[in-house]
C-alpha cells in the first residue's frame, strides 16, 4: 500500500500582522487616496472604516449611482471621501485599489475591461510606481491566479494582485470585526495588511501564492455551511424525537420538563 505524501507550502501559515509592522507607514496628509471599487454593504462598510479608523482618503466607485451617492453622503463630513463616475479617474489617482465585487465573473470582467485598459492608457505605464490591486472578493483560486498573471503580463509587472477575501457579515464589517486571510507578493503584504487592519480584528498572511488566501476562505465557508446544516439537522431530529416533552427554562429545577 502506497503512503500518501503531503507537501506543505514553505511558509508559516497564518502569520499575523499588526499595524506597527509596516515599513510603508505615513501620515494621513501625505498618503495617496485608496481606491475602492464596489460600494455595497461590505464595500461601503470597509470604506467607512478606512476613512474613520484609518484616516485614509478614499475614492469610491460603483456602477450603481445610488450606491455612490449613499457612500458619499455618509462620509462627506470627513472631507476625506469622494466618489467618481468612471473607473479611469480612480485608476489615475490611486496606487492601491481595493475591489469588493460579488463573484468571479464580475471581478474578471472589471479587471479586463475597466482596470487594465485604463492602466495602459494613462501615465501609469511610464511611471516607476507599482500599483497594487487588493481583491477582497470570495473567488476561486484559479480566478486569482489568472488575474495575477493577466495583470503582470499586461502592465509589465507594474500592477500587483493580492488576494484578501473577507470573513464578515455587513454588521461585523461595520464594526471592523472581519477576519482577513491575505496572500500574494510578500513585498507588498505589510502595506496591504496595514490598510486592512483598520477594517478587521485580524489579518493573517498565507504566503506568496495568490491562490492560498482563496483556499482558506473557501474552506472556511465550507466549515461554516456544514456546521449550520449539522446543527439544523440535529435540532430538527431532537425536536421531533422529544416532542411533546420540551425542555424549558422554568420551573427552576434540575432536569425539569414541562409537558405541552
Amino acid at each position: 500500500m502506497r503512503s500518501l505524501k503531503l507537501h506543505y507550502p514553505r511558509f508559516s501559515l497564518g502569520k499575523r500582522f499588526s499595524v506597527g509592522q509596516s515599513n510603508f507607514s505615513s501620515t494621513s496628509s501625505d498618503r495617496k487616496p485608496i481606491g475602492l471599487v464596489g460600494l455595497g454593504k461590505i464595500g461601503s462598510a470597509m470604506g467607512r472604516n478606512f476613512v474613520h479608523r484609518g484616516q485614509y482618503s478614499v475614492v469610491g466607485y460603483d456602477i450603481d449611482r445610488g450606491q455612490r451617492s449613499r457612500f458619499y453622503d455618509s462620509n462627506a463630513h470627513t472631507k476625506r471621501c469622494e466618489v467618481v463616475s468612471h473607473p479611469s479617474e480612480l485608476m489615475e489617482r490611486c496606487d492601491t485599489i481595493v475591489t469588493v465585487l460579488p463573484n468571479d465573473t464580475i471581478l474578471k470582467s472589471f479587471v479586463s475591461n475597466e482596470m487594465l485598459p485604463h492602466f495602459r492608457n494613462s501615465s501609469n505605464m511610464n511611471s516607476e510606481v507599482i500599483k497594487v490591486h487588493i481583491s477582497c472578493s470570495t473567488v476561486g483560486p484559479q480566478t486569482a491566479h489568472d488575474l495575477y498573471t493577466l495583470q503582470q503580463e499586461r502592465t509589465n509587472n507594474r500592477f500587483e494582485y493580492m488576494s484578501a477575501p473577507v470573513f464578515a457579515r455587513p454588521d461585523g464589517m461595520a464594526k471592523a470585526q472581519a477576519y482577513i486571510p491575505i496572500s500574494g507578493n510578500l513585498k507588498f503584504m505589510p502595506k496591504c495588511s496595514e490598510l486592512l487592519q483598520h477594517t478587521s480584528t485580524e489579518v493573517c498572511g498565507f504566503g506568496a501564492d495568490v491562490k492560498s488566501a482563496c483556499v482558506v476562505k473557501l474552506c472556511g465557508n465550507f466549515l461554516i455551511a456544514s456546521a449550520i446544516e449539522s446543527m439544523a439537522e440535529s435540532f430538527t431530529l431532537g425536536a421531533f424525537f422529544f416532542f411533546p416533552f420540551v425542555p424549558l427554562p422554568f420551573p427552576k429545577k434540575k432536569n425539569s420538563f414541562l409537558y405541552i
